[in-house]
Formats: structure tokens, C-alpha cells, sequence
């Protein structure tokens, strides 16, 4: 987690907030990182990154989840959580891990890569 810039965080292996089917989640109030211990070995450093990513974007917005949502929802497209789930994968590609089987980001791009790059740097897109 540190090399993604998430020394501060904690993480917490097979919490049930993970329900049937996620290998990783943000838990942005407490700055725990929830992971999955069965999760392939080929997923993990994807996971933990992209995940360390919501706690970057948590931080960049001072804690204030629907303007972080509105945002990236305007400049990723999609509603809810969508943005964020977007943003958080080019971030995680901005930093060098190859996102491969993801269902959140196709493109990062022009408006896309330069809000990652912002927002990696502690700023609002």
C-alpha cells in the first residue's frame, strides 16, 4: 500500500462488506482497505492498488463523497459510483500496474488521464 500512496491506510482481509463477488473495497470512513484472501494471485496488486486509488480520491475531496461523485461522473461519464470506479482505474494505470479484466475504465485518455493525474497529485478534477 505504500507504493501506491497509501501508507496511512489499514487493510482488512475477508470483511463481509465484500459480499459474494468483490475481491477489494474502500472503506473510506475508517481508511481501511477491505481485500479478499482468495481472491487470484493475478488480481491482487490490481486490487489493492485500485483500491488505495479510492482512498487517494477520498482525500483529494476532503471527504465530501458526492462532490468526488458529481465529479468524476461528469468528466467519466455514468451515475452513482461509476466515475469513481472509472477514475480509480487510470489512476492505478498512471501509476504503472496493467489493468487487464476490468469492467470500470476502457479508455484514459485526454480529460480522463489528466483528472487521474490531478487528482493523484492530491487535487480536485
Amino acid at each position: 500500500m505504500n507504493k501506491y500512496g497509501c501508507s496511512s491506510s489499514g487493510i482488512r482481509l475477508n470483511d463481509k462488506r465484500l459480499g459474494r463477488y468483490a475481491n477489494g473495497m474502500a472503506d473510506w470512513y475508517n481508511n481501511v482497505v477491505l481485500l479478499r484472501s482468495s481472491m487470484p494471485a493475478s488480481r491482487v496488486t490490481y486490487v489493492i492498488a485500485h483500491e488505495c486509488m479510492h482512498m487517494r480520491q477520498y482525500r483529494a475531496y476532503k471527504g465530501n463523497v458526492d462532490k468526488l461523485a458529481a465529479a468524476m461522473n461528469r468528466i467519466y461519464g455514468g451515475r452513482g459510483f461509476t466515475g469513481l470506479e472509472r477514475n480509480a482505474d487510470c489512476m492505478t494505470r498512471a501509476v504503472g500496474i496493467k489493468v487487464t479484466n476490468s469492467a470500470y475504465a476502457s479508455s484514459c485518455t485526454g480529460p480522463k488521464e489528466a483528472a487521474a493525474l490531478k487528482v493523484l497529485k492530491g487535487k480536485r478534477a
